[in-house]
């Protein structure tokens, strides 16, 4: 995949980010771009596909962000995230789901101890980009998590407001009534081939050991029996 020097991707309507940067490009034009209204991090994971899907689908004169974090931790589960996230977009792209910016950022734990959680760093991430003045538009967060009012979520949404700079935006869990079965069960399934679930990849392929991957096996095992 061919990424320009300013690391707009070609996804989407991601060639809009900077409208006028062939012309100016030190000097980003802000005010008659096309505005998103929404904020959706994506990993490349089932939870986070399907809400992208649901809201570019029942929303389609709006635009959102679509923000997915490489994050490098002492395995290869950045490469293979990352390879599913594209693999996502372009499908999406093909469907005419193209109503989003995508934007992508990197961050190396490799030497960083004790870890954080993955949320503060998506919190961390999100305030960083509600802070840029060319998404101030954006007005909701979509938060694909199932457990809103965990501690663990609780620290992502001061993390975000901290880093915002601004509170004019909510936080919404569009999985809070749901379970990972019906998520399953309702995405399309040639997208739900794309996505990528293992935390610990072997040679490029899931582990069959950790959480995500026995939490699918027991999920698609229990599918399985009911079809």
């Amino acid at each position: 995949m061919k990424i320009d020097k300013y690391h707009i991707f070609p996804f989407g309507k991601s060639h809009l980010i900077y409208p006028d940067i062939e012309n100016n490009p030190h000097l980003f034009a802000f005010g008659d771009e096309e505005p998103a209204t929404t904020f959706i991090s994506l990993s490349g994971g089932i939870d986070s596909t399907y809400t992208l899907y649901e809201w570019l689908k029942m929303n389609p004169d709006e635009n959102c962000v679509v923000h997915h974090i490489e994050m490098i931790y002492d395995d290869n589960r950045h490469r293979e995230e990352k390879k599913a996230v594209y693999k996502i977009l372009k499908w999406l792209d093909s469907k005419g789901l193209n109503n989003y910016f995508y934007l992508q950022s990197k961050i190396d734990f490799q030497n960083t101890l004790p870890k954080v959680w993955d949320v503060e760093t998506c919190g961390y991430f999100t305030g960083i980009v509600l802070r840029n003045e060319r998404w101030h538009s954006i007005k909701n967060i979509l938060l694909p998590i199932y457990d809103w009012d965990s501690d663990r979520e609780l620290r992502r949404r001061e993390i975000t407001t901290i880093l915002a700079h601004r509170e004019d935006y909510e936080f919404f869990y569009p999985l809070a009534k749901m379970t990972k079965k019906e998520v399953i069960e309702t995405i399309p399934f040639d997208l739900l081939k794309l996505t990528w679930w293992c935390r610990t990849p072997k040679n490029k392929k899931r582990c069959g050991m950790c959480h995500s991957c026995q939490e699918m096996s027991e999920i698609i095992e229990e599918i399985s029996k009911n079809i």
